[in-house]
């Protein structure tokens, strides 16, 4: 029997996402797509190498509403998929409101 170690229910579903990483003097704006996602955080495709560790501002677009959910979040998985160009990324959110993880739980549980 497979043991499921995770916090929160995941499903797989593309949302658009904008992530901010700041470097030295420089932030760098990105738009992606979720792979999966939960109420504790999601896994994304870049061509943006991230290190583990990074904390990164995030605005997920839910489907079918113009509404954004925002947060901090914290890079926890890098995947290199092919070598130097696209990884997979998995975040945890660290700093998210009350009301935007009742949001995305009300989203993940609406879609399961």
């Amino acid at each position: 029997m497979k043991h499921e170690r995770r916090a929160y229910k995941r499903i797989s579903d593309s949302l658009q996402i904008k992530f901010e990483v700041s470097k030295i003097d420089t932030i760098m704006p990105s738009t992606s797509y979720t792979k999966d996602i939960s109420q504790g955080g999601f896994l994304f495709r870049t061509n943006n190498v991230l290190e583990v560790g990074s904390i990164i501002n995030i605005k997920i677009l839910l489907h079918k509403s113009d509404e954004f959910i925002s947060s901090l979040a914290k890079v926890v998985r890098v995947e290199e998929i092919v070598e130097g160009k696209i990884y997979d990324i998995g975040i945890n959110f660290i700093n998210i409101t009350d009301n935007d993880i009742e949001k995305l739980s009300k989203y993940v549980t609406n879609k399961l």
